[in-house]
């Protein structure tokens, strides 16, 4: 498995926004609070799946049987042990140091069991709402910004002899990100280009043989998920900053990168 643990790329199809600042370059924002508010939507199944969708916890399985999850937590909250009792969309991440380290904040889960055939999740919308404030100097809001994350779930059969190569349990399932340049975002904030970038933990490169059992082409990004048992991703965040010029500005904005109405400002 080709390791990708940062997925970085900053583009403007969905989430890339550019606020024109000043000609020259001002304060720089050295601190942030980041909240953000995720939910999973347009959850697709097999014919005979039961899916139950709480928001930040949706189950699919077949009625009366067993049935398999998937959880949106916080990091704060999470003992590694109770997914199910750590179910929250709601994250707040204080203490964000603009060209600093990567900082704790969502978890996502897959409790992995054995389920009827027929009966699995198909593929899900992990549709997130990100709002930021600056901390220090204070003043300046974003948000709030929606986007979507885009999952493709592949149930693998439990079967030996049918897994993948990286599987370690008989058999590990199979998540495929469909759009991972949402995971990163930009803005101009005052003569400063900000990228704000989440860290989904252990996501990769899959090997050739997962993308193409999940229906992706070779070189999809995604994770494994052992059978029996949970397995969560420990999301983090950062935000980078950077000078730039009037010239480049205007060479953002050529590139149509504007989403209007996004900033607000602090009386």
């Amino acid at each position: 498995m080709k390791s990708n643990k940062i997925i970085s790329l900053i583009t403007g199809a969905i989430a890339s926004v550019v606020v024109m600042g000043s000609a020259h370059a001002g304060t720089m924002i050295t601190e942030w609070k980041l909240t953000a508010d995720a939910a999973f939507q347009d959850e697709t199944g097999e014919p005979l799946a039961d899916l139950i969708n709480n928001g930040d916890y949706i189950s699919w399985g077949l009625e009366g049987g067993n049935y398999s999850h998937l959880v949106i937590g916080d990091q704060s909250g999470y003992d590694g042990t109770t997914p199910a009792a750590n179910a929250n969309g709601h994250t707040e991440v204080n203490g964000i140091m603009t060209n600093g380290a990567f900082e704790d904040a969502a978890t996502l889960t897959h409790v992995n069991n054995v389920i009827a055939y027929n009966t699995s999740l198909t593929s899900v919308t992990i549709q997130d709402t990100i709002s930021l404030e600056a901390v220090s100097p204070a003043g300046f809001s974003l948000g709030p910004i929606v986007f979507p994350l885009f999952i493709e779930f592949q149930e693998t059969p439990n079967t030996e002899g049918t897994c993948v190569d990286d599987s370690i349990s008989v058999c590990d399932d199979i998540f495929v990100l469909v759009n991972p340049e949402n995971l990163s975002f930009s803005f101009v904030e005052d003569g400063y280009l900000y990228t704000v970038t989440l860290d989904l933990g252990d996501t990769s490169f899959l090997d050739d043989d997962a993308c193409a059992l999940a229906g992706a082409e070779s070189g999809c990004q995604g994770f494994l998920t052992e059978e029996n048992t949970f397995t969560t991703l420990y999301t983090s965040v950062a935000i980078t900053a950077e000078e730039v010029s009037e010239p480049a500005m205007l060479g953002l904005l050529g590139l149509g990168l504007v989403f209007a109405g996004l900033r607000r400002r602090k009386a």
